[in-house]
C-alpha cells in the first residue's frame, strides 16, 4: 500500500487502532507517534494525532499545509507506532509515502 499526497495541501488521515483479530481496540493512554521519512531515515514530516473515539481506537493524524508545502517530492517511508500503558511499543508496517509535486501554487 502506498499513500499519496501533494505539496502545499493539508493532510489528514483518517484511522483505526486495531488488535492483532484486526477488531476495534481501546485507545486509552496509548500514545501515538507518526512520522514520515526520506530512505535515508531523514526525518521530514512529524504528524499532530487527534484521539476522535478512544473506545473505538479512532483517531486522525494531520499535517497543516505549512508544514508540506517544503517537502521534497518523490517516494519516502511511514509508520504508526503505540505505546501502550505498560510501555510496550507497537508498530504498523512501513508503508510507501509518495509526495507528488504541488502545480497549482497560490499567489501572496
Amino acid at each position: 500500500m502506498s499513500i499519496i499526497k501533494k505539496q502545499g495541501d493539508t493532510w489528514v488521515l483518517s484511522c483505526q487502532y486495531t488488535d492483532e483479530n484486526g477488531s476495534a481496540a481501546s485507545l486509552a493512554g496509548v500514545t501515538i507517534l507518526s512520522q514520515v521519512r526520506d530512505e535515508q531515515s531523514v526525518l521530514l514530516l512529524e504528524f499532530e494525532t487527534t484521539v476522535i473515539l478512544a473506545s473505538a481506537g479512532t483517531f486522525t493524524l494531520t499535517a497543516p499545509a505549512a508544514d508540506t508545502v517544503d517537502l521534497n517530492s518523490g517516494t519516502h517511508l511511514f509508520d504508526i507506532q503505540f505505546t501502550d500503558t505498560a510501555g510496550a511499543v507497537h508498530s504498523t508496517v512501513t508503508e510507501k509515502f509518495v509526495i507528488l509535486a504541488d502545480n497549482t501554487k497560490a499567489v501572496a
